[in-house]
């Protein structure tokens, strides 16, 4: 499903169920905590347009604090590396004992680039890493993906 979201989306039945959600950011919106944590998708894609503003480190800390992971892979697209590496500088100066090489991820990440893997119980972590996609014009992503530790997946 895609869609541009307002308050209802994240309070949509529809939108919260279905496999893929991608969320068009326009018109500078903030995408909150509150509004993350109503998300039940597989995976939420985020087209981040300009200036928008998406709770991605409060909503990571909220799941270590209640110790309760999401399955919820969100990736969050940008057309410039410069975002990208705003963001992971703010995921390494909030999470930086957490880094790791992902050795065990087989993706194409951005050389040089930050990747986390946080744990957030027994059984869980996230794994935080960006990467390219060459599929889409070389479009720069980060993934933001919940990982059993369980079970490796």
């Amino acid at each position: 499903m895609i869609t541009l979201p307002d308050t209802s989306t994240y309070d949509n039945n529809i939108a919260t169920s279905a496999e893929t959600l991608i969320l068009l950011l326009v018109a500078d919106p903030i995408v909150t905590v509150e509004d993350l944590k109503k998300l039940n998708n597989k995976r939420v894609e985020f087209e981040r347009f300009r200036f928008s503003k998406i709770d991605m480190i409060p909503l990571i800390k909220y799941q270590i604090e209640t110790k309760k992971a999401t399955g919820t892979t969100l990736v969050i697209a940008a057309d410039g590396k410069g975002f990208i590496k705003k963001m992971l500088r703010k995921f390494q100066k909030a999470f930086g004992e957490y880094r790791s090489d992902l050795d065990d991820v087989n993706e194409r990440f951005i050389p040089g680039s930050y990747k986390f893997s946080i744990p957030i119980n027994d059984e869980s972590r996230i794994q935080v890493y960006a990467i390219e996609d060459r599929d889409e014009s070389d479009r720069w992503k980060i993934v933001i993906k919940p990982v059993s530790e369980v079970l490796g997946l």
